[in-house]
């Protein structure tokens, strides 16, 4: 069988398969894409909310100077206010 990541399985196996099971039922194709895309890039980029995070803190450690505790503070705080732009997690700024 072999390994494969899991980055690939989901780009080269599950993704096409989501995406003809929700036309199967009948999903709007805008609100498919619309979700199926974040999954895509979230792989492409390989970046999700736990990486965003690390390179958060990592960030305002180095650029900002602040201290660990600070920069836990300062990620918290900016996750917070980008989650409620509803904007997906692998597009916001790091910095």
């Amino acid at each position: 069988m072999g390994e494969i990541r899991v980055t690939d399985l989901v780009l080269e196996s599950l993704l096409p398969k989501a995406h003809a099971g929700l036309d199967r039922f009948g999903v709007s194709p805008v609100l498919r894409d619309r979700l199926l895309g974040i999954i895509e890039q979230r792989c492409r980029l390989r970046r999700n909310g736990a990486v965003w995070q690390t390179e958060a803190v990592r960030a305002a450690e180095r650029i900002r100077d602040l201290d660990r505790p600070a920069a836990l503070h300062d990620m918290l705080q900016r996750y917070g206010r980008f989650q409620r732009t509803n904007d997906p997690v692998h597009t916001w700024p790091v910095e």
